[in-house]
């Protein structure tokens, strides 16, 4: 596909008719010549050898976007995904690599391809999986949450279980807290930014409990009316930029008292009149947060950097797979001036570098090298790797 000029994303779909039954299991191989540039090319292009002879029999997806450097060349992500939901599909199973040899100058692979018994759906069409933090949340009024089990660290790990129960996320929580609704921006973003960094998270969610009152001056709030009012704000977490900011508001009546022997997110929690508000409001914003991040593409980071072989944090847990390739970009710390009076800001500029394929892939992190072509680029820790489009779903 190096060849094809390519300006936007696309989908091309090969399609072949089969039969329905039990599951049908082939193997494949694929070979290439081992040149000047390497054993990890050959084994690379061996196995786009045997994916092609698959793609022959099983319907698949080729996701393909592409990118410019500064020098002129063309700089491509894909990746291959069987089809879910073809009426006229084999709807065959992820290749699997069974072994690898290499004979004289030429370096082979065997692969399997499974078509799927039943005929059900797959996962396969999903996006990479991203990651997600969550920062302790503040509270503007300690005395408000007194019968709350630890609502600034419970009420963000709850959002994130939800988000991580819809299988498109990574999640993992910490507790330091980023400052929410200050003046400071800079001090704000470059806050998130660590926080990224120390989790190897694409996005920082955190958030403030505006308000958790009752009308009744009741410290038990057993009776009266109370509210609940929250700020829910998502970071990327290259920049520490605030992305969206969703205010939710919910409120109940009657008995309102939650009691700190109910732990938080439990059924007991979740049974008293307040604890189903929190409920209502979670759900909502495990809903807004997706949507204020669909667009922004994956990408995860460099964190190594061996001979040939460059190493980055997303592995098979982010459904990354051998065979993808992802664009490389370099990263450039600037300092932007907006006046004579105001504080300069420093930012990192990102520049597209190459290519990288991924040969080797662990749960948590890949091994990729730069395709051929690629010249004397220079890939270094902390640039970023990214997959220019989301998937395209059928």
């Amino acid at each position: 596909m190096k060849n094809l000029s390519i300006s936007h994303f696309f989908v091309m779909t090969l399609l072949f008719c089969s039969l329905p039954g039990k599951a049908d299991v082939t193997e494949y191989e694929g070979a290439a010549l081992i040149t000047s540039t390497g054993i990890d090319f050959a084994r690379q292009a061996a196995i786009e050898d045997a994916k092609n002879k698959v793609m022959l029999k099983n319907g698949v997806a080729l996701e393909i976007s592409n990118t410019v450097n500064a020098k002129g060349a063309l700089l491509e992500s894909s990746r291959i995904r069987t089809i879910s939901n073809a009426s006229n599909a084999s709807n065959a199973s992820n290749v699997t690599l069974l072994r690898e040899w290499q004979v004289k100058n030429i370096f082979y692979v065997r692969v399997k391809s499974a078509s799927n018994e039943s005929g059900r759906n797959t996962d396969t069409d999903q996006k990479y999986k991203r990651k997600i933090t969550s920062t302790l949340f503040s509270i503007r009024n300690l005395s408000q949450t007194q019968d709350i089990d630890n609502i600034a660290l419970e009420l963000p790990r709850e959002l994130l279980r939800r988000l991580e129960d819809s299988n498109n996320f990574l999640v993992k929580a910490t507790e330091y807290g980023a400052p929410a609704g200050s003046n400071d921006t800079t001090q704000s973003n470059n806050d998130v930014r660590r926080i990224s960094a120390l989790h190897g998270s694409q996005f920082v969610v955190s958030g403030e409990v505006i308000d958790a009152g009752n009308s009744v001056k009741d410290s038990f709030f057993r009776s009266g009316k109370r509210w609940l009012e929250v700020d829910f704000m998502i970071h990327d977490g290259l920049t520490g930029s605030l992305l969206a900011r969703h205010r939710l508001s919910r409120s109940v009546e009657g008995d309102t008292t939650v009691g700190r022997n109910k732990p938080f997110g439990s059924a007991s929690f979740f049974s008293t009149n307040f604890g189903q508000a929190i409920n209502s409001m979670m759900t909502e914003a495990a809903k807004l947060i997706p949507k204020d991040i669909e667009q922004i593409p994956f990408s995860a980071r460099v964190i190594r950097v061996s001979e040939n072989k460059i190493y980055i944090d997303a592995g098979s847990t982010s459904l990354i797979e051998p065979g993808d390739s992802l664009v490389a970009y370099s990263l450039k710390k600037e300092i932007i001036y907006t006046n004579a009076l105001a504080s300069n800001n420093a930012v990192e500029t990102e520049t597209p570098m190459a290519s990288i394929s991924m040969i080797q892939v662990q749960p948590l992190f890949s091994i990729g090298t730069l395709a051929p072509g690629s010249g004397d680029v220079q890939i270094k820790v902390g640039d970023i790797v990214r997959f220019d489009k989301t998937w395209f779903k059928n």
